[in-house]
């Protein structure tokens, strides 16, 4: 995981800016972070020292009361309601294509998945409108 989120902050410019990292075990997977990329992404430390960690509110819920005051979003600072939870819902829509995709080559598997990610927010553009054209 300290290797995704490295890869990702990476192309992070602004050291200034908090980052916000939502993540099911946030509450765990922020225990000693900054030693881990002390010792492994040094260049990235100042970025994860103003990183501010919380557990989406589906997931927050099944956590014990302690955690759910510490890495609730609506608790932070300058934060308000958010769907942290889309991704989830992406990944679960790809199952019906796994088996198919499991067969092909590397070129074929991104396109079919290019595809699939383009349809999925082609749907969700199009609730979007539909939704607020019947407001």
């Amino acid at each position: 995981m300290d290797y995704a989120l490295a890869s990702t902050l990476g192309q992070y410019v602004d050291s200034r800016l908090p980052i916000e990292i939502n993540y099911d075990i946030a509450c765990k997977y922020s225990i000693h972070i900054v030693d881990r990329f002390e010792r492994s992404f040094p260049e990235l430390v100042p970025l994860i020292k103003n990183a501010v960690f919380y557990v989406p509110d589906m997931h927050v819920k099944a956590h014990i009361l302690a955690c759910q005051k510490q890495f609730k979003r609506e608790f932070g600072p300058k934060t308000g309601k958010a769907d942290a939870e889309g991704s989830e819902r992406f990944w679960s829509g790809l199952n019906e294509i796994a088996p198919s995709i499991s067969e092909m080559n590397l070129e074929h598997h991104n396109d079919v998945f290019d595809d699939h990610g383009n349809a999925w927010n082609a749907q969700k553009l199009s609730g979007i409108c539909e939704l607020c054209f019947a407001l």
